[in-house]
């Protein structure tokens, strides 16, 4: 028997390995091959080595496909289908280990109240499992009714009818406040730090960014269902976290999620900042180091004033923290979107249509529905961020996590780690805190009277720590680098227990009740200017403190940088990215790390793993879907004049260059249809070039082709978003086979993210090799910390921001199977190093061709290229 249970074991293998439940009939052979490889790596990953002596060990894996192959899906796909073999091997054991008991029991003749007895508690696991199932089906059923969409249509006719006016009343529209109930709000509750009984209880529920533990509320509608939202999380299993950069990156996962079949077995949520879903304006307009703090504080006086009198006021600021708390802040309206969450995939928009339907929180809900679900989708900062993770009740024991765009990792655990502060929101913290004290100094207890006298203290030692006016002088002064003990010793700050203070500051809620009396005393003149001011207020106490929490962290592991600029500036750099990843990848089942372009590769490893065995770490990459004849990548060092190119930053500058680099970009645009994309190295060198070309001619010779669009420095996403527009409406249409020429900076909002596909990017170009600034202070303290652990280190992470850069932006052609382009790199050092194809993806250096013979090589090529395609 135990033979043909291997053999089944083997065959259910088999139809895993070859089908995983993929939604299409046919999946291409890449993606095939991802899912081999991904299932075989989580396989492994359950299965203990001699070196682990018998231990479970997680597997890492770095899966590169690129964009247009159908990664999410296929991602998914092998995930899901492991964790279902698992449920199902699982369900088997038990049914074996069950029967294996009755034999056991009736062999040794026990009375039957016993044997009946235990086959109830042997089978509790199995009912409940099954029940569980069940459950999850039937919600799926009812999500499918019309129920909810009547729900939401009911909402919106009374909304448009102008039903919920009173609604808008106890939002609180207005600022009329008396200074009592403001000195009463902003005022501190007595606080002593040696007192652990009241630390824990000022600390439940709270964390460091304001978000609760729970989902428990305030409202007189709960009831002995109003569990803790993590009270299921280790019941799971096994668990997918599925992590990405932006809303719309997850919104997308979450159906392509919905395709497979798995979404009838597992349930899916997903979570998103209180920015996205809260529904409870004076919170969702507050700024974002204020709104998670507001939040819990509508929790706890609601509850704290529960059965005392409803103050009749409409102000703003005091709707915040009256009695009546969050008007969707309720347990049972909770529960009800958890259901609906939970019953069918739901994405963060419709997410928030669920919420007001049920005038209930959507941010709470998802939380809840999280905390019961299979499959989590989230954006990088709820996952990578410690804090954050931790508040969320993420629980990632035996847990399998992929973060897609893993590119983008290793920048953003620096990011979320370090910190900044500049000298004007130092100085207005310190008088935030000095007229704080001034007002309530004498009401407060010792604990907090210490405390804040230690933070006006720390807030002066600070202000030493910037550059004098006479090393500043200069505009152009490069920001200098100082060790955290040095900067300690600068300041005068080696004597303080910066831990307690942060502590302090933390859990006592002491930096939103000064900015909440900032905002009182300035509410009675003008509520415009007093929400500005307290919004400015809470900004520079948070900045405060994310430095002084900064500070706490190992010497060894950031630096603080100091810059004279205008306003001067103190930045604290995170250099140690894989002490906080490791932190994560030591829980997990399996740390899957996927993108389009992850090379080069050797150096997300050296970043995020610099202490894991090779062996435990699974490379994939793939070619790409597409007809080897459908994209082609040429490299060119000599101009259509025979003048090399050289767009290195000390010589790009000349007029030689500028003019060759337009007669390569004039000459191409006559012959390539559609959108023809040019990356370059700066704003400041577009500037240049445009204003060469213009003075020449060149600019009107390549408009007579193809009409030239930029991209600007400033205006942010709207201008961004329109500029795309535009270039859109030129490349399709009847315009399409005009298309037009856009240019756009390596590392800007365009070269990440963006989809040029078909007619949008029929052409490729990246102009120079982006190497970054050599003399940046950030950059010069991240190489000497990495030459420190391994010599050679710091230069070969130099060479990886280059390479990465090239590969992001070449990466935004070729979107789908039947897509065509061609990548043109530009620059005598493409065709000079001979290690080129090892640094770019595999499906870019296969199609890759050196063009020694100078451009005549590459218009040739271009043309018979293209010919191909057009009619």
């Amino acid at each position: 028997m135990a033979a043909d249970a291997d053999e089944d074991e083997e065959e259910e293998d088999k139809q895993h390995n070859t089908s995983f439940g993929f939604p299409y009939s046919s999946p291409y052979d890449v993606q095939t091959a991802l899912m081999n490889t991904l299932h075989n790596t989580l396989a492994s990953a359950s299965a203990p080595t001699q070196s682990t002596e018998g231990q479970q060990q997680s597997s890492i894996a770095i899966m590169e496909s690129p964009t247009g192959t159908g990664k999410t899906l296929t991602l998914l796909c092998a995930t899901l289908a492991y964790m279902k073999q698992q449920l199902e091997r699982n369900t088997k054991e038990r049914e074996c280990c069950n029967a294996q008991q009755q034999q056991q029991q009736q062999e040794e003749e026990e009375p039957s109240w016993i044997v009946d007895a235990a086959n109830e508690a042997t089978t509790e696991a199995d009912t409940a499992t099954s029940s569980a199932i069940q459950t999850r089906a039937k919600q799926k059923a009812k999500a499918r009714t019309t129920k909810r969409a009547a729900a939401v249509a009911a909402f919106k006719q009374k909304e448009n009818n102008g039903k919920h006016a009173n609604q808008t009343a106890r939002d609180g529209e207005s600022d009329g406040a008396s200074a009592r109930d403001d000195d009463n709000d902003a005022l501190l509750d007595p606080w002593d730090s040696d007192d652990d009984a009241n630390r824990q209880r000022r600390a439940r529920g709270r964390t460091s960014s304001g978000l609760s533990s729970s989902s428990s509320s305030s409202s007189d509608d709960d009831d002995d269902n109003n569990n803790n939202s993590n009270s299921n999380t280790n019941n799971k299993a096994l668990r997918l976290y599925f992590c990405s950069r932006t809303h719309s990156q997850l919104s997308q996962a979450m159906g392509e999620f919905a395709r497979t079949k798995y979404a009838e077995t597992f349930s899916a949520a997903a979570l998103a900042s209180r920015s996205s879903l809260c529904l409870h304006k004076p919170v969702r307009t507050l700024p974002s180091a204020l709104a998670g703090e507001a939040c819990v504080d509508l929790q706890e006086t609601a509850k704290k004033n529960k059965n005392t009198k409803k103050r009749a006021t409409t102000d703003a600021r005091v709707s915040l923290s009256s009695s009546s708390g969050c008007p969707y802040h309720s347990a049972r309206g909770e529960r009800r979107v958890r259901d609906d969450a939970l019953a069918a995939p739901v994405d963060i928009e419709e997410l928030a249509e669920i919420g007001r339907a049920h005038r209930a929180c959507p941010y709470y809900g998802s939380r809840m529905a999280a905390a019961e679900a299979d499959v989590v989708f989230l954006p990088y900062q709820s996952l990578l961020h410690g804090p954050t993770r931790e508040a969320l009740g993420i629980n990632l024991e035996g847990a399998i996590v992929i973060i897609d765009e893993a590119h983008n990792a290793v920048d953003a655990v620096n990011d979320m780690h370090g910190a900044r502060i500049t000298a004007t929101s130092l100085d207005a913290a310190g008088t935030a805190v000095q007229a704080y004290l001034k007002r309530f100094g004498d009401r407060l207890n010792a604990g907090n009277l210490r405390n804040l006298h230690a933070l006006a203290a720390v807030c002066t030692a600070l202000r030493r720590g910037f550059p004098s006016s006479s090393s500043s002088s200069s505009t152009t002064s490069q920001p200098t680098s100082m060790t955290v003990n040095d900067f300690l010793f600068a300041c005068s700050l080696d004597h303080v227990n910066l831990f307690k203070l942060v502590e302090y500051l933390k859990e006592s809620r002491a930096l939103r009740k000064m900015a909440g009396y900032g905002k009182g005393v300035a509410g009675a003149v003008n509520p415009a200017a007093a929400r500005a001011a307290r919004g400015a207020a809470a900004g520079a106490l948070h900045s405060v403190c994310g430095m002084l929490e900064a500070l706490t962290r190992s010497d060894a592991d950031g630096r603080v940088l100091r810059s004279g600029d205008d306003p001067p500036e103190l930045r604290y750099v995170n250099l140690n990215a894989s002490m906080h990843f490791e932190r994560l990848v030591a829980k997990c089942h399996a740390v899957v790390l996927a993108g389009g372009t992850l090379s080069p590769v050797p150096a997300l490893l050296r970043d995020l793993f610099p202490t894991v065995k090779q062996d435990r770490v699974v490379r994939f990459s793939c070619g790409h879907i597409v007809d080897a004849g459908r994209f082609q990548c040429l490299a060119l060092g000599r101009g259509p004049s025979g003048l090399p190119l050289n767009l290195e930053a000390s010589k790009r500058a000349t007029d030689d260059q500028r003019d060759e680099l337009g007669r390569v970009l004039r000459n191409a645009v006559r012959i390539v249809p559609g959108g023809v994309v040019c990356f370059v190295p700066s704003h400041r060198f577009v500037g240049e070039l445009m204003s060469r070309w213009r003075s020449t001619g060149m600019l009107a010779q390549i408009e007579a082709a193809k009409p030239v669009l930029l991209e600007e420095s400033k205006g942010g996403a709207a201008a961004c978003d329109a500029l795309l527009a535009t270039y859109t409406s030129l490349c399709t249409g009847d315009s399409a086979s005009k298309g037009a020429l856009l240019l756009c900076v390596v590392g800007g909002r365009l070269s990440e993210g963006v989809n040029f596909g078909d007619d949008l990017g029929r052409l490729v170009v990246v102009a120079g090799l982006p190497y970054p600034n050599p003399t940046d202070a950030e950059l010069v303290a991240r190489m000497r910390y990495l030459d420190a652990a391994e010599p050679g280190a710091g230069r070969a992470y130099y060479e990886a921001l280059c390479w990465k850069a090239v590969n992001q932006s070449i990466g935004r052609a070729i979107r789908h199977r039947l897509d065509y382009a061609t990548a043109l790199l530009l620059d005598a050092r493409y065709v000079d190093d001979v290690s080129l194809s090892s640094r770019l993806p595999a499906w870019v250096s296969n199609s890759l061709v050196r063009c020694e013979g100078g451009y005549g090589q590459v218009h040739a090529k271009l043309a018979t290229f293209f010919s191909r395609f057009i009619q």
